[in-house]
């Protein structure tokens, strides 16, 4: 019995790998006719994409730092999912998060990537029943707020560094004039946008519950 219990394990992961590796080609070949569609439509220009290859000097730099920036949205949102307690491999999250840049990039909604990757977070720890190791080793299953709280944070985060960095362009009016209506009109909205978004992030860290007005406008938008 045990060695008849080995044999269907074995298969059972040969079925398993195949279907993976399946499931990756089909992923692969939708992802690759999705590109070649944007560029018969014109969303991706093919001629300034072919010249500028001959100009590595600056398509390295570029691309080193493209490459990097998914890694730091990764890291951000990983962060966050661990300290509303739900832990997940890093290369599940990683794989969600990619999914995600794709379909926001291929569609036309900008938040069909962001509820693909709640949903498959959602399924997987709903699923799973993943151990909370902060908590003694309990078991619990996720709800919806958890994931939609490490989302939203993780929007609000990424909108910072582009508040940030509208105000140090203003700085360029140091050296070239700027009109004061476009100076006052971005200074006023980023600088909004960054006291909104650190204070979020302190209430967040500080209070145990959010406030009042916060859950009554959730529960009318629930």
């Amino acid at each position: 019995m045990p060695v008849q219990k080995a044999i269907q394990e074995t298969g059972y992961r040969r079925v398993s790998s195949r279907r993976s590796v399946l499931v990756q080609i089909l992923q692969f070949g939708l992802a690759m006719a999705v590109v070649l569609y944007l560029i018969f439509r014109g969303d991706i220009a093919w001629e300034p994409l072919r010249a500028s290859l001959g100009e590595w000097q600056y398509i390295l730099p570029a691309f080193l730092i493209l490459a990097a920036t998914p890694l730091g949205q990764f890291w951000r949102w990983q962060s966050l999912l661990r300290s509303g307690g739900l832990f997940l491999p890093n290369r599940e999250v990683f794989s969600y998060l990619m999914v995600a840049k794709f379909f926001n990039m291929a569609f036309p909604s900008y938040v069909s990537g962001d509820i693909l990757r709640g949903f498959y977070v959602f399924r997987r720890t709903a699923a799973e029943g993943e151990g909370d190791t902060g908590t003694a080793g309990g078991k619990w299953k996720a709800g919806p707020p958890r994931v939609v709280a490490s989302i939203v944070f993780d929007r609000v985060a990424g909108l910072l560094p582009l508040f940030v960095l509208s105000l140090i362009g203003l700085l360029g009016a140091l050296w070239h004039p700027l009109p004061a209506r476009l100076i006052l009109a971005v200074g006023m909205v980023a600088g909004t946008g960054v006291a909104v978004t650190l204070l979020s992030f302190l209430l967040a860290y500080r209070l145990p519950q959010p406030p009042a007005v916060l859950l009554r406008l959730s529960r009318r938008m629930h």
